[in-house]
């Protein structure tokens, strides 16, 4: 199965991997593979947060580009996601720079998953920063493997609706069902955990505490 990074344009916090994989840069994010020393397959961006140096270094290192006007409904991140849908359909997605930056930006990272023509990506997209792994499952009930490093995890059904939670330290059911946006810091014991939701889906998030 084809792996594809996308880098797009938050803070990194960690190094991105030299992996064989397909690169997708995002506006500012195709500065960092380029002085990662990664290639560059496809760049995608209005291209407004680099220098117009930087922005002829990206258009003579990318294979392929998509430059977007600065006002637009989609996010950059989102037309990513469809060069993926064309592209690498069957494709395992790892998106760095996603999250920690501007709030807006990183909620909207954080939910593409309610557009709807994205929902064949659900389970093959992975945010990842320094502290955090963001994965997203949809309804009925899904397994979940601890990650190595990763000492806490937690759940945001997506749209609000009724969440259950096996297996984990802190269970959640209908005897002790209790309403939150986002049910945080929950951990692994010694099996998988198991959840569900009836609708949506549930992002589900891997953290660390920072160094």
């Amino acid at each position: 199965m084809t792996k594809i990074m996308i880098v797009a344009g938050g803070p990194l916090g960690l190094s991105l991997p030299l992996e064989d994989q397909v690169t997708i840069g995002v506006d500012r994010g195709c500065v960092a593979l380029l002085e990662a020393g990664l290639p560059l397959d496809w760049a995608v961006g209005d291209f407004d947060s680099v220098t117009a140096e930087q922005r002829e270094q990206i258009f003579v290192a990318a294979k392929h580009w998509v430059e977007l006007p600065a006002e637009k409904n989609d996010t950059d991140l989102e037309v990513a996601l469809r060069i993926v849908l064309e592209y690498f359909p069957q494709g395992d997605v790892v998106v760095y720079g996603a999250l920690g930056g501007r709030l807006d930006h990183s909620l909207a990272n954080l939910f593409w998953p309610s557009q709807s023509e994205f929902i064949s990506l659900l389970e093959r997209v992975r945010l990842v920063d320094a502290e955090n792994q963001v994965v997203y499952r949809g309804p009925g009930w899904q397994q979940l493997e601890p990650e190595p490093g990763y000492d806490y995890i937690s759940f945001m059904p997506e749209p609000a609706t009724s969440l259950e939670i096996e297996g984990a330290k802190y269970a959640l059911n209908a005897s002790n069902y209790f309403f939150k946006k986002i049910y945080g810091s929950n951990e692994f014991l010694d099996r998988p955990i198991a959840v569900k939701v009836e609708k949506g889906y549930v992002i589900i998030i891997y953290s660390r505490d920072r160094e």
